[in-house]
């Protein structure tokens, strides 16, 4: 697919703190650069002058630090050895930054309802979109109103929220609303299936649930301790397992993976070396079909301040997106140091190739891929921005209707730890055939 394209892409300038009283942030990234919300007040952020950001950011910092959690502060080692990726002639697409969209969303009187969190989106028609969130058990309906000549963004509208249940038509309780981060929409029959880090109260094992649209009752759970190529999964670090789900468009495949490599993969990745998890392919049916091993790269270097951040650093795959035609997008998200060890969140979206990849779902749990030989998936870097620690903590993806050139949006969503304030960030897709571009939905 080409040789790697890795440009310095620019750090944010805005600087956010909280106001208002200092929140108590707990379980702070055990989820994967994640600030939850379990027992603190809700976080959110305004701009400030620059003449007062160095004091700021010190408060801020103090603050965040606070909650820290070392759920990913593991010894990282060398990822395991790996036959180098081959080299295929896969087309290329590219991917255009249009800019983020700030925005207050409307509170809720049912802070369970909120669209707070928002960690995965899908593309349902037209202007019409479906989000989860990763604290509650809630998924939210929205219009977003795309400029059909650029991408941007004009304005964003969150039309209903809908509970899930249990099949039984049950409300899934409240407490059991993390940790849900990726959704995919199926147009055949108008259900969605949710990727989940958990498995109910269990956070031991991910598992992906299906819901209806309308409802949000269950008609499916996937597991991952039956016998299946999935038990691999139940060796997921705590909160790294299932981040991202996909389908393609056209509803021939599903994919998901885990965010953070399984214990019996290998070690966690470095400022030096990377790291691999699986990316798992389902038929339209959710039968698992394949696996193949996706390296993480390597984080730029450790926080080195503020002192209570020092030493703090995580990379992993945070979402999937397949487009018309079959292309593999991933996202891998970086919270380090930057070029001056302060904390910075770096984005990256890699056009995933999986022409010659080992199919690795042979190698289970008892085996794992420490040192096995496989071909990895190959990648290509497409798009990469340092955003500094603002309120830009992207996770999701999802297309959009075919723009009058006929590129595709390409539309970010941000995890805002808790809170009214969101962020969005769009790209558009160039490059795709036109056939492909206008096969949006099957």
């Amino acid at each position: 697919m080409g040789e790697p394209y890795s440009p310095a892409g620019p750090t944010e300038t805005p600087i956010f703190v909280p106001h208002g009283a200092l929140p108590i942030l707990a379980a702070a990234f055990a989820a994967g650069l994640r600030l939850s919300a379990m027992a603190a007040s809700r976080i959110s952020f305004e701009r400030i002058r620059p003449a007062l950001a160095a004091v700021l950011w010190v408060i801020f910092a103090a603050s965040f630090a606070a909650g820290l959690v070392g759920g990913f502060l593991g010894r990282a080692a060398k990822a395991p050895a790996a036959e180098p990726p081959a080299r295929t002639d896969a087309p290329a697409i590219a991917l255009i930054p249009v800019g983020r969209f700030d925005f207050t969303a409307p509170r809720s009187e049912n802070r369970a309802l909120a669209p707070e969190e928002l960690s995965g989106i899908a593309w349902i028609e037209g202007s019409h979109y479906i989000a989860i969130g990763d604290e509650h058990a809630t998924m939210h309906r929205m219009e977003i109103d795309l400029d059909p000549e650029t991408g941007r963004i004009k304005s964003v509208h969150f039309e209903k929220a809908i509970p899930l249940r249990y099949e039984d038509g049950t409300l899934i309780p409240d407490s059991l609303g993390s940790d849900r981060e990726g959704i995919e929409f199926n147009p055949d029959d108008h259900t969605v299936c949710i990727s989940n880090e958990h498995t109910g109260a269990d956070q031991s094992r991910p598992s992906i649930a299906c819901h209806t649209m309308d409802e949000g009752r269950t008609t499916r759970l996937i597991r991952t301790d039956g016998p299946d190529m999935l038990k691999v999964f139940s060796t997921e670090r705590l909160n790294g397992g299932f981040e991202s789900i996909t389908r393609r468009p056209d509803g021939g495949e599903i994919w998901s993976g885990n965010e953070m490599p399984l214990t019996v993969d290998g070690d966690l990745p470095s400022d030096t070396t990377g790291a691999v998890v699986r990316l798992q392919k389902f038929d339209p049916t959710m039968k698992p079909l394949a696996q193949y091993a996706y390296r993480l790269d390597p984080y730029p270097q450790k926080i080195a301040m503020p002192p209570r951040l020092r030493g703090y650093a995580v990379n992993g795959l945070s979402e999937l997106l397949m487009l018309p035609g079959g292309t593999l997008l991933a996202l891998e998200r970086t919270f380090a140091g930057d070029t001056a060890g302060f904390p910075n969140l770096r984005i990256r979206i890699y056009q995933v190739d999986l022409d010659g990849a080992t199919d690795v779902s042979g190698i289970g749990p008892d085996v794992g891929l420490r040192g096995a030989r496989y071909v990895p998936a190959s990648k290509r870097l497409l798009w990469e921005k340092n955003f500094g620690l603002t309120n830009s903590n992207f996770e999701g993806m999802a297309i959009g209707p075919q723009l009058r050139n006929g590129d595709l949006p390409l539309i970010l969503v941000a995890d805002n730890n808790g809170g009214d304030d969101e962020a969005f960030y769009t790209l558009r897709i160039s490059g795709l055939a036109p056939r492909q571009a206008s096969a949006t939905h099957h």
